[in-house]
């Protein structure tokens, strides 16, 4: 019997996680596999709060690059994990580096937004950005980046509620009111509340996830899209 997969997660949110790892078991299907949450965290090496949010996976990778005083593929933890998952929400595409004070002396390339559809016109010019955050120009072995369009919950919303996703009148994927409409859901149904993304709601809900990915997969083209360079950096790895 072959080990575990090891899958390292850098991840806007903790509610990103739940939605990765439900992805990442339908595509192993059987294979089992372990995960480490590497961002969101709330201390870093430098003993500084990093916290969530587009912000953290900014910090993350700037702070690993400098820590290997070299580009990202260099990255001593491999060792100890055979896979990166790097996620950051297509919707920061709209956002300026000074809108969040967490960011120091921000490189170029915020905001990227483009008009979608195509959702990959977005996600496009974001993914250069990203790299762009670990020092690259192209994606590194081992490496796998994710971008749904506009977040997270255009995933999920394809997963759980196929009816309602298929019933909105704008292409799915350039829609970026999906928070609301899951706030609205009935009380049972309700992943997000007043109060927030509901966590606890999320991990009940991931088996379901990982059940319907297929479709996620049909309907969201950034869902193909990280499906297919997940499983060519897996061959690979």
């Amino acid at each position: 019997m072959s080990d575990p997969l090891r899958i390292a997660l850098v991840a806007e949110g903790k509610t990103d996680i739940v939605v990765l790892r439900a992805a990442i078991g339908a595509l192993l299907e059987n294979r089992e596999f372990v995960t480490r949450q590497l961002c969101p965290e709330f201390s870093n090496s430098f003993g500084r709060s990093i916290g969530g949010g587009w912000a953290a996976v900014y910090l993350w990778c700037r702070e690993t690059v400098e820590q290997q005083g070299n580009q990202a593929k260099d990255r001593s933890f491999f060792g100890s994990h055979d896979l990166l998952v790097l996620h950051v929400d297509a919707d920061v595409a709209g956002i300026e580096y000074s809108s969040d004070t967490r960011v120091r002396d921000a490189p170029s390339g915020l905001p990227c937004s483009h008009p979608c559809p195509p959702a990959s016109a977005i996600t496009d010019a974001l993914r250069r950005v990203v790299l762009g955050w670990l020092g690259e120009t192209s994606v590194p072995p081992l490496t796998v980046l994710c971008t749904p369009s506009k977040s997270t919950e255009t995933w999920v919303l394809a997963a759980l509620f196929p009816d309602e996703a298929t019933n909105l009148a704008i292409e799915l994927e350039c829609r970026r009111d999906f928070e609301v409409i899951l706030q609205r859901m009935p009380s049972d149904r309700r992943l997000i509340r007043s109060t927030g993304k509901q966590i606890m709601e999320y991990r009940k809900r991931e088996g379901q996830i990982r059940l319907a990915w297929p479709q996620v997969r049909a309907n969201c083209s950034e869902a193909e899209r990280f499906s297919q360079e997940f499983l060519a950096a897996l061959l690979a790895s």
